[in-house]
């Protein structure tokens, strides 16, 4: 018998795929594998940046972040099943939604729906179960559904397991400071972009050229980090900050429900 709680364990595992994972993705910018790249172009009149990529992420960094999330996502199932103990079975996991409706769907007689929240949280102690509902990524604790840690683990969980996750944004903070005039320095771009994910080719900005193009100085400097795919469920966020954010989150879970197990 474990002296462990088996979803303690699997965090525990999480945490080891997510220190080889923090330490391939430091291995991979040191090779420099984004720039960002400023050129004139003098017949349109107009001096323009935009990353370039010049190394694909490598595979095993692409297997690290699925042994992350399967084993955030089955901490959550495991701790589910100890709350539920002798009673769970094939249906009992942590329920994780996006939509109230179906989380609490019921059929005309008041029995939970197969496949609802409700029905996975079966002979789960009705303490443990509100908890669980006031966590549901629908509620918006920490702003838009779509973005909640949990919702995102849920979602990347299912991409994971289907096809290789999709890192074709490069997370890109560009500090600006170009001049196109030697008389006004002021003259030109600067400021901060912020974060951004940003694909091969994106361009970062476009402004016009000076009468004489070899006044302009470009003293732009830009901090990279590697970024989840915009257009697929992990929206362009940061992928260590967004794996951080759904450790703690699991962690959470674990801390409120960890005292109802039986």
């Amino acid at each position: 018998m474990a002296t462990v709680p088996t979803f303690t364990m699997k965090l525990i595992r999480a945490d080891e795929h997510l220190k080889a994972l923090n330490d391939e993705v430091m291995n991979f910018l040191a090779i420099r594998p984004y720039e960002v790249i400023t050129q004139q172009d003098i017949p349109a009149g107009y001096l323009h940046a935009q990353v370039i990529y010049r190394h694909a992420p490598p595979d095993l960094l692409l297997m690290l972040i699925g042994d992350v999330l399967h084993n955030l996502r089955s901490a959550l199932d495991h701790l589910a099943w100890s709350l539920a103990r002798t009673r769970a079975d094939s249906f009992t996991e942590f329920p994780i939604f996006i939509d109230g409706a179906r989380f609490r769907a019921t059929d005309r007689h008041s029995n939970p729906v197969r496949g609802s929240g409700l029905h996975k949280m079966h002979d789960m102690p009705a303490s443990a179960q509100t908890i669980i509902e006031s966590l549901q990524p629908y509620k918006g604790v920490h702003g838009l559904p779509e973005s909640e840690p949990l919702w995102l683990l849920q979602q990347l969980g299912i991409e994971d397991k289907h096809h290789t996750l999709n890192l074709v944004a490069a997370g890109v903070d560009v500090r600006l400071d170009v001049s196109t005039s030697l008389r006004h320095p002021a003259y030109g771009l600067t400021g901060r972009t912020g974060y951004l994910p940003l694909e091969d080719g994106a361009e970062i900005y476009r402004i016009p050229l000076p009468a004489n193009p070899s006044q302009v100085q470009d003293h732009s400097h830009s901090t990279f980090d590697v970024a989840l795919d915009p257009k697929g469920p992990g929206r362009g966020i940061s992928l260590r900050e967004g794996l951080r954010n759904m450790r703690e989150a699991v962690v959470e879970v674990i801390r409120l429900l960890e005292p109802l197990v039986p």
